[in-house]
Parts: structure tokens; sequence; C-alpha cells
């Protein structure tokens, strides 16, 4: 497809979205925006060999949750192991660099010098597995080019490798074309690649993001003693006080998930998060190379770091036969990683439609970790006239009343509460189904 044919393939996008009025009241639930990941596997190799072989099958048929675009690579790069990655002191000093977790003076060595009794000024040596898996994420991300390949994702169609496309930009794009105000942005003078780079692009290629995880199985002990290493990893890098606050949150945890476990054993998450960048940069250089062989020749596609949680399920052994109760607590584990990375980082918080109005509904719940008290904003989408690019506006805020049970796979031990959908108590004046929620702090 040459440049002419995009501009035409984009207008023809643009103008399927235009003419529609706001939104009537009580009307079906619309399509909307998704964020879009890529599941890879940290695969540490340790352990049990059987249960290993468990992790990775469970993995490779793992779904990437509905309210997400799938945007997995092809499956040969889903997956590597640390044994596999020369990580180097250079290596962790670049990682330091590149994610912005370099030591802080008086953080770390010397907090834990207090806690410790000691006055200790070194970082503490963690085991190659702790130490080394942040920065062969990072390494292997780069190494592999996946910045490329999900970009390749994007643009590259599999049915005609040798063009460029706007088909999956198209199909994940029209999300849009619902019960919302819409422009026509036939007659700008603005270019159309523009347009739908600055709207589509912004809220769809710059929300696509790299989820690399690494699961383990552990006892209680185990458990108690991971939760306590990895916080350690990573607030040795913060000053004294903070440091001292998040490893007396993390004792505390630690023993509280012991306690939980007792004499069972849970999958354990630990889950970097990165972004895939689009900017003004990486927009111009693509409008400039739209062909495949220009496109092969860009070197400014990047992954940007956002931050890494860790998370746990217990494996039900007393209710499933082994292998299913570990495959059922791996997707388990991944489903409250990613809960919990979109409560830590405003940049990954997804948008979940309004179901109901009298009650004011949504179908979340216990799967998406959602806890009574938590606060959603309402969002209308609308499109401001002078850009052409879609918008949200706050209407509302609300507060989780009753937490919908809508875990229906026995991968965790939840009440039997008929009720599916999460309610909520707030202000309904104005507001209508498909309106959307995301979870805000205030």
């Amino acid at each position: 497809m040459n440049k002419t044919l995009f501009f035409s393939a984009v207008m023809c996008l643009m103008c399927s979205v235009a003419n529609a009025a706001s939104a009537p009241k009580g009307t079906e639930i619309p399509e909307y925006r998704r964020n879009s990941l890529n599941f890879i596997m940290l695969d540490v190799s340790e352990g049990d060999a059987e249960i290993t072989s468990i992790f990775r099958q469970a993995f490779t048929e793992m779904t990437v949750p509905v309210k997400y675009n799938d945007h997995n690579v092809a499956a040969e790069l889903r997956s590597f192991t640390l044994n596999s990655m020369d990580i180097t002191d250079a290596d962790h000093e670049a990682y330091a660099t590149a994610t912005g977790t370099k030591k802080k003076n008086g953080g770390f060595g010397k907090a834990l010098g207090g806690l410790m009794g000691g006055t200790t000024t070194e970082f503490k040596q963690f085991g190659p597995t702790k130490k080394n898996s942040p920065v062969a994420a990072w390494k292997y991300l780069n190494q592999s080019g996946m910045a490329k390949e999900m970009f390749a994702k994007w643009f590259v169609n599999p049915q005609t490798p040798d063009e460029l496309s706007v088909d999956l930009l198209r199909e994940r794009a029209n999300f849009n074309a619902t019960q919302t105000e819409k422009v026509a942005v036939e007659g700008s003078s603005r270019g159309v690649f523009n347009q739908i780079a600055d709207d589509a692009g912004y809220e769809l290629l710059n929300n696509t993001f790299a989820v690399v995880t690494r699961f383990r199985y552990m006892n209680g002990q185990d458990m108690y003693d991971e939760i306590i290493e990895d916080t350690e990893i990573v607030a040795q890098y913060l000053p004294a006080q903070a440091f001292t606050a998040a490893m007396t949150a993390a004792t505390a945890a630690a023993i509280a998930a012991k306690q939980v476990i007792g004499d069972g054993y849970v999958i354990y998450t630990t889950t970097y998060l990165y972004q895939l960048v689009w900017d003004d940069e990486v927009q111009q250089a693509v409008e400039s190379n739209w062909n495949v062989d220009g496109f092969n020749s860009l070197d400014c596609f990047r992954l940007k770091y956002i931050g890494s949680e860790n998370a746990y399920a217990n494996v039900l052994g007393n209710k499933f036969a082994k292998e299913e109760a570990i495959r059922l607590a791996t997707n388990r584990a991944m489903e409250k990683v990613l809960a919990k990375l979109e409560r830590k980082y405003e940049v990954f918080r997804t948008r979940t439609p309004l179901t109901g109005v009298d009650p004011l509904t949504a179908d979340i719940g216990t799967k998406e970790c959602v806890e009574k008290g938590d606060k959603y904003e309402v969002l209308e989408k609308t499109i401001n006239p002078k850009t052409n690019k879609v918008d949200y506006k706050r209407k509302a805020l609300l507060e989780v009343e009753t937490v919908g049970n809508n875990i229906t796979d026995g991968s965790e031990e939840v009440g039997e509460d008929a009720a599916t959908r999460t309610t909520f108590k707030g202000k309904a004046k104005n507001l209508y189904p498909g309106m959307l929620l995301r979870q805000t702090t205030k």
C-alpha cells in the first residue's frame, strides 16, 4: 500500500465514525477502546521440572483478559529463559540508567544498616534470580527488538506482509464509533495521517504494553521471604525514611500472607510493565516511511519502563488435581498482578462500561480485585471540534458499594453471593449505560 492509498484507507476509517449524535440513554452497551497487552514469560527454570512445565503450558494457553486487546507477538518471542541471558555489571548499570532506578544516596544501605543494627553502606547481595530478573527482562526486550515487533503487529498485515496496513488500527479504533459526539474530518487542512495518529494513535498505540512475568511455586515461608526480598530490591533505590516505611509494610504483608497460606502452596508472580512509545518522532518517522522497506529501516521504536508489581494465588490442591490447580492459580495470579499494576500506575488504568444506572452497576468485581470503597470516575467520550481528537470528560465520581463475585473457575475461595456485578453509590443524574468508568484516587 503506498502513502496515497494509506491516506485513503485512513479517511474511510475516520468517515466511519462521523455524523453521529450523542448516545440515547438506555441503549445497548457500546464497544470502547482498550489497552493492548503483549504477554511475555521470563522462565527462571528453577525448582521442580514438572511444575515448571505446567507453568509454561499454562502461560502458552493463557488468554489476554477481555478488557484488553490481545497484542501478543509471534509465539517464539513470547518467552525466554534467564539462563540464556548473559547479565553483566554493565547491563545492570545500563538498566538502572534507562529505567531511572539508580541507587540514591542515603538509601538502601544506610536504612538497612539501621534496621539490622549495623552500619553497612553496601547493597545486599541478592541471589542471581532476584538480582538479574528485572535486568534480563529489560535486556531481552531490547535484544529481541520487541518494540518494533509490537509496532509491526499494528501495521504489517500477516496476510499481505509485503504491505503496511491500517486494518488492525481500523478494527480497534472503530470501538470509538459508539454513543458519543463525533465530527467529520473531511476537508480538514491537516494531514489525514496526523489526524488518525493524534487520535487513535495516542489512545491505542501509546496504550500498548509489554508485560513480562516470572512465575514461582512456593510454600508459606518461601512466600514470606519472597515478599521481603522483592521489596528490598525495589526499596534499595529509596531514601532511608521511605525504605523503612516500605519494609515495614512489606513485613506486615508477608506475615499476613504466610498465615493465609498455612501449609499450602501458591503461585507467586513478579511482573515488569513496559509501555510502547508513540510520540511525534515515531509518528513522523512512520508517516515518512509508509512502506515495508522504509518501516523495516526505522530504529526509533522503543519501550518505556513503567514499574513492577507482585501478586500470588493459592494453589487449591484440595479442590483440584495438581496440574489443574497450578494452571488455575497461574491464571489467577496473572489477573491479580494486572489489577495491582492498574491501581499503582495511572497510565495503565483501563476503562470499563457502566452497565446500569438504577442501580449503578458494572461488569467488574472479585476477578479484577475490586474492593468496597474504591473510587471510580465516570467519563463521557467527546471529540474536540478544533483538533478532531477524542477526549474524556469527567461527569461524576462513584464509590464501590458492593463487590460482584465474578470468579467462576474455582481458582479462588470466594463467597457464594449470587450478584456478579459490582454496584456503586453516587449521583446518577445524566449518567447512562456505556459511559466509561476508570479507577481513581481523587
